[in-house]
């Protein structure tokens, strides 16, 4: 085995960390490092990769969804490209919401999200939909699984 510090052949290596990067090194290079040691009850690389594939394989049911709305996240260009095509001025928009014209002019900067009481006001004045139906799925628990983790929500997506 060759030391991964220095490259030279070792006979007999030492397991260090060196600033939170666990290497295998001579003995000569050990000194800058601290050695690391491994408990009897410690994790192999196989023990964690085979876990891992069983999380993946397990099937997963799903109790339903639930149908939201949110902002749409480009509701500035929304808001302002319908202003333009009705040949309103900021000025005139905010009058028929009844808001100040500063309130529009931050809306369509994308500086200031709208409440919800404006925006039901600008879909209206403008016949234009400012949110997104979202979709948030509900898994179900099994009594055989410990749970999801957070990995395994991202593998689901």
């Amino acid at each position: 085995m060759n030391c991964e510090l220095c490259g030279k052949s070792a006979g007999k290596s030492k397991k260090i960390r060196v600033e939170g990067t666990t290497l295998q090194v001579c003995p000569s290079c050990a000194r800058h490092g601290e050695e690391v040691f491994q408990s009897r009850g410690g994790k192999t690389k196989e023990d964690i990769l085979a876990r891992i594939n069983r999380i993946q394989n397990r099937p997963y049911s799903y109790e339903g969804t639930r149908e939201e709305k949110e902002l749409a996240l480009d509701y500035p260009d929304r808001i302002s490209k319908a202003r333009i095509q009705l040949n309103w001025t900021q000025e005139e928009l905010s009058n028929r919401v009844n808001e100040k014209k500063s309130v529009i002019s931050k809306i369509e900067r994308g500086d200031l999200n709208p409440s919800e009481e404006l925006i039901k006001k600008l879909e209206n004045v403008l016949d234009i939909e400012l949110k997104e139906k979202i979709m948030e799925v509900a898994p179900k628990k099994s009594n055989t699984s410990s749970g999801l983790t957070i990995g395994d929500l991202i593998k689901e997506g």
